[in-house]
């Protein structure tokens, strides 16, 4: 008996010291000048199945966008909903990301405003979405500078995934306002659904990069 309980109370302090060790092993960023740490710590797995279930919902809206009539409000706000919890997942798989911690912020308050004009009945509200195409073509345009960082660079594995971690957060802002857009022309139309399609490109790309990467020590 007494052997048993010195067996386990060995292997107990095995596993004590290896989440010690575990846990004390600072995140490393390499080929970064600005790098923020995620807060929120959690297994990999049920983050990247969640990302891998949103991601086609957000991005396939975005590319049919130009081809389909104007969706209604409960289409509209689960698109909305899934790119908002998209850029929180990314904070969740990624333990550095290349921004500002004020930049990561400013990215979900974009991603989650597109709520307000989809389902307010209010018409000083509804008329926020008139900022879509604005919003869309910001947020390609600042992914667009990251993702031509990270496919064109020559990064380590671990600098690599947090840029494209980084691309994709500024990105899912731009696809969140897609369901929020109500096109007014057909030039409007055109242009804008093909920066919004272009940008589904990048991030399906993207996310199939990181969802094979070796996850980072934290």
């Amino acid at each position: 008996m007494r052997t048993a309980l010195s067996t386990r109370a060995a292997g107990g302090a095995l596993i004590a010291g290896a989440l010690v060790l575990v846990t004390a092993t600072p995140a490393v960023a390499q080929g970064h000048d600005h790098v923020i740490t995620s807060p929120i710590v959690i297994g990999p797995l049920v983050p990247r199945l969640a990302m891998l279930s949103a991601m086609p919902v957000v991005t396939g809206f975005a590319l049919l966008r130009t081809f389909v009539p104007t969706p209604g409000r409960t289409t509209s706000a689960a698109v909305a909903w899934a790119a908002a919890v998209l850029v929180v997942l990314q904070l969740m798989l990624t333990d550095v990301l290349d921004m500002p911690p004020q930049v990561a912020v400013l990215a979900l308050a974009a991603a989650s405003a597109p709520l307000l004009p989809i389902l307010s009945r209010n018409p000083r509200h509804t008329r926020l979405s008139g900022v879509a195409p604005w919003a869309i073509a910001a947020s390609a345009g600042v992914a667009a500078v990251v993702f031509a960082r990270a496919w064109l660079g020559s990064w380590e594995e671990q600098a690599l995934g947090a840029l494209l971690h980084t691309a994709l957060v500024l990105a899912f802002p731009g696809l969140s306002w897609a369901a929020a857009w109500r096109p007014r022309s057909r030039a409007a139309r055109v242009v804008v659904g093909a920066v919004a399609a272009l940008l589904s490109c990048a991030v399906i790309a993207a996310t199939a990069q990181v969802a094979v990467m070796r996850p980072f020590d934290a």
